[in-house]
């Protein structure tokens, strides 16, 4: 059983690579393993120490697939888990420049803030660790240097 699991779903596979990266950080197999959403088994969270989970900012929120898994959690499941979540977003300048998006203002939310509250909601150890990693456009690809990013944070972990 790993220590150390990276939950992700990912549409473009922007969310993916900084999955992969973020579990480079935090050591190697088999330690720590990484699941998109549809193969995680229920078993993951036995010995499981910390607990990374994933979404792109899609709508506003983050995937179904991922606040459906979480939720499907048994009550106080992660109460002796550290956990983390993080999303990939388009940078807030770029929001800026779309008429509709900064006409919408307030309302653009993003995935990593309801991930962390459902986190807590499962008895999750400590405050979530959060973070965000940008993309070019809602495909992507990834800005310069946000792999790198993602391993420094994934080490910090």
């Amino acid at each position: 059983m790993a220590e150390y699991l990276v939950v992700y779903d990912s549409i473009f596979g922007n969310t993916r690579k900084v999955a992969i990266a973020i579990s480079e950080g935090m050591g190697t197999p088999p330690a720590i393993e990484v699941c998109a959403i549809g193969e995680v088994k229920s078993s993951v969270l036995v010995g499981l120490r910390i607990l990374v989970v994933a979404s792109p900012t899609r709508g506003f929120r983050a995937t179904p697939a991922i606040m459906a898994w979480i939720n499907s959690l048994p009550a106080n499941s992660l109460a002796n888990v550290k956990t983390a979540a993080f999303d990939t977003r388009i940078p807030e300048a770029t929001i800026k420049k779309n008429w509709f998006l900064r006409l919408l203002g307030p309302l653009v939310k993003y995935a990593v803030d309801p991930i962390a509250k459902a986190l807590q909601a499962k008895g999750a150890t400590g405050e979530v660790r959060k973070n965000w990693f940008y993309v070019a456009d809602s495909e992507g690809p990834l800005l310069e240097n946000e792999l790198e990013r993602a391993r420094q944070w994934g080490e910090g972990l």
